[in-house]
C-alpha cells in the first residue's frame, strides 16, 4: 500500500480554534442573559458543528424550552465577524502541509463546521495551494462521523481511501476514517484525550505534524 492522500480535520488538528470559538459562544451566551464558560470547557463541546456547540453550551433546562434559533443566531454572526482574532496553526502544521504538497500527496479538509467559514478560516490561516479540497458541511449534507463527506472528497481529489490517512482529533474523525476505508490517525495535541483516539480505533496516533511523513513512508509497499 501506498499513500497518496490526506484528509485533515480542521479544528484542533491544523489550527488552535478554541479561543475564537470559546469567545463567540460566551458573546451569544451572555446576549441572552445566560453564564459563560471558560474557555478550556468547551474542548468537549466542540466537533458536531455550531449549532450544537451551542446546545451543549447553553443550560440543561434551557435547551429545552429557550430559543435556541437565537442563540445559534448570536454565535454564527459572532463568530464570523471574528473568527481568527486568536487562531493560529499548530506548530509544525505549515511546514508539513507545504511539504505533503511538494510531494505530489493529495491534501484536503473536511470540517463540521458550515462551509463557507471552513473555506474563510482555511484562507486566513494556512498556506494557499496546498489544499486539492476543503470542504464544511452544506445543506443538506450530514456531519461527520458519517463518512460521505469525506468519500466525496476524496472522489474529488481523485484519491482511493485505502490509500488516504484521515488525520484528525477526536473519536469523530476517526470513526469516519473507518467508516470510508482509509487509515485512521489522531492527534495528541487536539481537543481530545488520547484514550478517546486510541478507544475510537485510531490506527495511528502522532505528537507532532512531522510524523505523518513517516507514517506514509512506513506505508510504501
Amino acid at each position: 500500500m501506498s499513500i497518496q492522500s490526506v484528509v485533515f480535520d480542521l479544528d484542533g488538528t491544523l489550527l488552535d480554534t478554541i479561543a475564537d470559538i470559546g469567545a463567540a459562544m460566551n458573546t451569544a451566551l451572555r446576549m441572552a442573559g445566560l453564564p459563560v464558560h471558560p474557555t478550556e470547557a468547551y474542548r468537549g463541546m466542540v466537533g458536531w458543528g455550531l449549532r450544537r456547540l451551542a446546545e451543549a453550551a447553553v443550560p440543561a433546562d434551557y435547551a429545552g424550552n429557550g430559543d435556541m434559533d437565537d442563540i445559534y443566531a448570536h454565535l454564527l454572526a459572532a463568530y464570523k465577524e471574528n473568527p481568527v482574532v486568536y487562531t493560529r496553526p499548530y506548530e509544525g502544521v505549515v511546514e508539513v502541509l507545504e511539504q505533503l504538497s511538494d510531494s505530489g500527496c493529495s491534501l484536503g479538509v473536511l470540517s463540521n463546521k458550515s462551509h463557507d467559514l471552513v473555506v474563510r478560516i482555511v484562507q486566513l490561516c494556512l498556506p494557499a495551494g496546498v489544499f486539492d479540497e476543503v470542504r464544511g458541511v452544506r445543506p443538506g449534507t450530514p456531519h461527520k462521523p458519517d463518512p460521505s463527506g469525506v468519500r466525496e472528497v476524496l472522489s474529488i481529489m481523485g484519491s482511493r481511501p485505502d490509500e488516504s490517512l484521515f488525520v484528525g482529533d477526536s473519536a469523530l474523525d476517526i470513526k469516519t476514517a473507518i467508516a470510508v476505508g482509509a487509515v485512521p490517525v489522531g492527534v495528541s495535541w487536539g481537543f481530545r484525550p488520547v484514550a478517546e483516539l486510541k478507544d475510537a480505533g485510531a490506527a495511528f496516533i502522532i505528537d507532532n505534524p512531522h510524523e505523518i511523513k513517516e507514517i506514509i513512508t512506513s506505508m510504501i509497499s
